[in-house]
C-alpha cells in the first residue's frame, strides 16, 4: 500500500500547463485498484476543468509483472474507461491493447481522422502546420 498526497501532483501539472509545457498524462488501468467509475470520471472531469480538454491522456492496459498478479486489464473494461474519457476530453488513446481507433487521432471539431497508429506505424492523414486540413482546426497535440 502506497502513502502520499496527490496534492503536490495537482499543482505541478496545474503549474506545468500554466506555464505553457506541453503535457500528456498516463493512467495504468489495473483491475480492483483504480477501476471505479466515478473515481476515474472525477478525475477526467478534473483534467479537462483544470488543464483543458485538449490534454492527451494515455490509458495503459496493466499486464501481471512481479509481486502484483492481479488478471490483466479486460479489453471492455478499457474501451469503457475510453469512451467515459471521451465525453470530456478530446484527445484520447489506449495503451497495450490492440483495439481499432482508439490510438488514432481525431479533430475534435470535424472528427475527421487526422492521424493514424497502429502499433509503432503512424500516418499523419489530414494536417497542415498542426490544423486539420478538413477544416482548419488546430489540432493542439502538434504543438
Amino acid at each position: 500500500h502506497l502513502s502520499g498526497s496527490i496534492k503536490p501532483v495537482l499543482e505541478t501539472l496545474i503549474n506545468l500547463r500554466s506555464e505553457g509545457k506541453h503535457l500528456e498524462i498516463t493512467f495504468l488501468l489495473i483491475p480492483g485498484l483504480n477501476d471505479s467509475e466515478s473515481e476515474y470520471t472525477e478525475m477526467v472531469q478534473w483534467i479537462s476543468l483544470n488543464l483543458g480538454e485538449n490534454t492527451p491522456l494515455h490509458i495503459s492496459r496493466y499486464f501481471p509483472r512481479y509481486k502484483l498478479k492481479t488478471e490483466p486489464t479486460p479489453a471492455d473494461l478499457m474501451y469503457r474507461f475510453y469512451e467515459i474519457a471521451s465525453n470530456y476530453l478530446s484527445y484520447v488513446y489506449l495503451g497495450n491493447v490492440e483495439m481499432p481507433g482508439t490510438s488514432d487521432t481525431y479533430c475534435p471539431k470535424c472528427k475527421t481522422l487526422a492521424i493514424s497508429r497502429s502499433g509503432y506505424s503512424t500516418e499523419i492523414k489530414l494536417l497542415n502546420n498542426s490544423f486539420c486540413s478538413n477544416c482548419g482546426y488546430q489540432i493542439d497535440i502538434m504543438s
